[in-house]
């Protein structure tokens, strides 16, 4: 098994951060990696995925919720090809409150499969590497935007 760890401490809430992560429709408006997620957002339902690594070609995957615990953990399996042994990642997002207005995100994926030992210098530890980087500076983008946005609304009131 490999494993991929990227973290993130981000200046707002476990809610707020949550509630960017969970709005799947709206990751068009800021997450280059996941651009496109779609499907309910609970346990044992499967999702569509449009994921993008830098520089790399777009990939549709199916991936399945394995658990959801709102405000704290989203995990999904997903299988290389949808053939099982081969890729099986495990991605994960989990939010940790840090104080009221602090949250460290947690952004890792655990690999299994048969092919793993032969692509993850190459691919995974490399190009998933540096989209869940990515992502996690988006997200952290977005949320500023968020925030000058409310910010700028309430100023106008």
């Amino acid at each position: 098994m490999k494993e991929l760890i990227t973290e993130i401490t981000l200046p707002y809430s476990k809610e707020a951060v949550w509630k960017a992560l969970t709005d799947f429709p709206n990751y068009c408006n800021w997450n280059s990696f996941l651009p496109s997620i779609h499907g309910p957002l609970q346990e044992k339902s499967f999702l569509q995925l449009k994921m993008v690594p830098p520089g790399q070609s777009p990939q549709n995957v199916t991936v399945e919720i394995i658990r959801l615990e709102p405000g704290v953990e989203l995990s999904w399996l997903g299988h290389f090809k949808s053939i099982p042994g081969l890729i099986d990642g495990t991605h994960t997002f989990y939010l940790k409150s840090l104080s009221t207005h602090e949250t460290q995100l947690i952004h890792r994926e655990k690999f299994r499969g048969i092919l793993v030992p032969f692509v993850w210098n190459y691919f995974l530890n490399r190009y998933l590497r540096q989209g869940f980087e990515d992502m996690n500076s988006a997200l952290l983008k977005y949320l500023n935007e968020l925030g000058q946005k409310k910010i700028g609304a309430a100023g106008e009131i």
